[in-house]
């Protein structure tokens, strides 16, 4: 094995899935049966929480923003944006 050279342009995933209408998902879900077990599961436990807290859950913390754009996430440091890779 050679050595590899790693990039120091990173990237960063953003996930969706507590997005828009996730409650309804969660519930319907086991329903559709279009996804593996382990995820139906996964689902299912999320959509006993959901229904637990009476619909006053909130996955919002005093940390939480609001993505804005990719610049943001450099700022945050989050992402790397060398200077020579913007050249």
């Amino acid at each position: 094995i050679t050595p590899g050279t790693i990039s120091d342009v990173t990237g960063v995933l953003l996930h969706f899935k507590l997005a828009g209408d996730f409650r309804e998902i969660f519930r319907k879900d086991p329903e559709s049966n279009t996804r593996i077990h382990y995820c139906q599961r996964r689902h299912t436990a999320y959509a006993d929480v959901l229904n637990q807290s009476n619909g006053n859950f909130d996955f919002t913390t005093c940390s939480t923003l609001r993505y804005s754009s990719s610049e943001q996430l450099v700022e945050l440091g989050l992402m790397k944006q060398p200077t020579d890779f913007l050249a």
